[in-house]
This record gives C-alpha cells, sequence and structure tokens, in this order.
C-alpha cells in the first residue's frame, strides 16, 4: 500500500516508486530447509516454476528497475517468486 500510495503521490515529480517482493531465494537462511529433502520436496510444490529461486534473479530485476528501461513503471510491487503468489490465491 505505501509503494502505490508514494508510487500517485510522487509521480507528478517525476519519482518513480515501486517495491520488490522476492519469494524462496537460495540463500543462507534456508540452506538446512533445501538440505532436507522433505522439507526441499514440499517447498518446490508451492512454486509453480518448481524451483527455488537465485540471488542473482533478483539483482537482474532490481538492475532493470534502476535503468531507463523501467521508466513507465511506478507505484506497484514486482514479485519474483516462480508464481507462488498467484497459486496461493487459488488454493
Amino acid at each position: 500500500m505505501l509503494t502505490a500510495t508514494a508510487g500517485v503521490e510522487l509521480a507528478p515529480h517525476g519519482i518513480l516508486v515501486v517495491g520488490v517482493g522476492p519469494g524462496t531465494i537460495a540463500t543462507a537462511t534456508n540452506a538446512a530447509v533445501r538440505a532436507d529433502p522433505e522439507q526441499h520436496a514440499a517447498m518446490l510444490s508451492a512454486i509453480p516454476l518448481g524451483r527455488i529461486g537465485e540471488a542473482t534473479e533478483v539483482a537482474r530485476l532490481v538492475v532493470w528497475l534502476a535503468s531507463d528501461q523501467s521508466s513507465y513503471a511506478t507505484a506497484t510491487t514486482f514479485f519474483i517468486d516462480g508464481g507462488l503468489m498467484q497459486a496461493g490465491s487459488r488454493l
């Protein structure tokens, strides 16, 4: 909500506001879950793409958002989650 509100209010000043919503990304935080075959399988079953994302994938999105190529993007959040948010809405 803050991203949308700030994006709308700041747009007339040429200021873009976007959020990034990463899903399950391979990090040290979830290394133990990824190492356990049962927990890993359960995690993957919830992600429509069937895999965990990489930090470089999130970084590439952020680079694009910081570039002139995204100059028409504002007041929104980009979810990079392998479809997890949309799949959850269908349960």
